[in-house]
């Protein structure tokens, strides 16, 4: 599959606001404004927290016709829900590990496409540290044939060294 980088012409706003354009990776609480009496208190630097929605459209290029697209979001902070169209495509509760949705099914090649991610970082204190919130590190488009290795789609796991055995794992 070829991993292509898909971080430009998103924007950005809080839930229910204007967008603004942004370039990814972006933290959305540096946005906002402290408050002494946040919940998150110092840990999260007195910022309150937020629904922060994100928007990219995005026109397949016809010859992604028959492929299989990936979207590999290598951060976003936190409860984040995907969707393509207006339809569901995806949801990753966690806020610091990466997540792929596939959005084959999901596009219209040589239309225009909107791609939504909200993250709900609203629910403070959730961390223990400054956490940001949003799309905080670079998001990917893989795109491939149909019938492939997924990303990160091989596992090695030594079952034991004397002798040596080796399980791999093709997903």
């Amino acid at each position: 599959m070829e991993k292509i980088v898909f971080t430009d012409q998103w924007s950005y706003g809080l839930k229910g606001q204007a967008k603004t354009p942004v370039l990814l990776p972006h933290d959305a609480m540096q946005l906002q404004k402290r408050d002494p009496e946040a919940k998150s208190g110092s840990g999260c630097a007195y910022f309150p927290g937020g629904c922060y929605t994100y928007e990219k459209l995005w026109t397949v290029p016809e010859e992604y016709e028959g492929k299989q697209l990936i979207l590999h979001f290598e951060g976003v902070y936190r409860n984040t829900t995907v969707k393509v169209n207006g339809k569901a495509a995806g949801k990753h509760a966690y806020g610091y590990s990466p997540f792929w949705i596939d959005i084959t099914d999901a596009v219209f090649t040589g239309k225009e496409n909107l791609i939504e991610v909200e993250a709900d970082n609203s629910l403070t204190p959730n961390s223990r540290w400054y956490s940001g919130g949003g799309i905080y590190r670079p998001v990917w488009l893989w795109v491939g044939e149909k019938i492939n290795i997924k990303p990160c789609g091989i596992k090695v796991k030594t079952i034991s060294t004397e002798p040596a055995v080796v399980q791999v794992t093709v997903y």
